[in-house]
C-alpha cells in the first residue's frame, strides 16, 4: 500500500517492463513518468521521472525492454527525459540508434554546473 501510495502521489504513470530469459518473461524494471503539469491537456508529453532496474536484469533485458516500451508508448504518449550522468546519456544514446528516442539539446538548470542531455520520443 505504501508503494502504491508514493507511486499515484508522485507520478501520473507507471509502467512494468519485462523481458524474455531463460526462467521465461520477467518483470526486468520499471518506468515512472508524470506530465509537467498537473491537467494533461496542458501538457503534451510525460517526463521519465524514473527508470528503475531490478537486480537481475542483464544488459540485454534492459536494451530489448525499454526499446519495445519506447516504441510502443511513443505512438500514443511522447516522452522525455533528462539524461543525467555519463551511463544514462549512453543508455539514451543506444535508444536513440535503435530509432525510437532522439537527442534534442543539452540544459544546465537541472543539475547545477552539469550538463544534461535531453532526449525525447520520436515521432512514430
Amino acid at each position: 500500500e505504501q508503494f502504491e501510495g508514493t507511486v499515484i502521489s508522485r507520478y501520473s504513470g507507471a509502467w512494468t517492463l519485462i523481458a524474455n530469459s531463460s526462467k521465461g518473461w520477467l518483470p526486468v524494471g520499471f518506468v515512472f513518468a508524470f506530465y509537467s503539469h498537473k491537467e494533461p491537456a496542458l501538457s503534451p508529453f510525460m517526463i521519465i521521472g524514473d527508470m528503475i532496474w531490478c537486480p537481475w536484469a542483464t544488459p540485454r533485458n534492459k536494451i530489448e525492454s525499454a526499446v519495445n516500451f519506447f516504441n510502443a508508448v511513443r505512438k500514443d504518449i511522447p516522452m522525455m527525459d533528462y539524461a543525467h550522468g555519463e551511463e544514462n546519456r549512453k543508455f539514451f544514446d543506444l535508444m536513440a540508434k535503435h530509432g525510437v528516442m532522439q537527442r534534442v539539446g543539452t540544459t544546465f538548470n537541472v543539475v547545477k554546473g552539469e550538463p544534461v542531455a535531453i532526449f525525447e520520443t520520436r515521432a512514430k
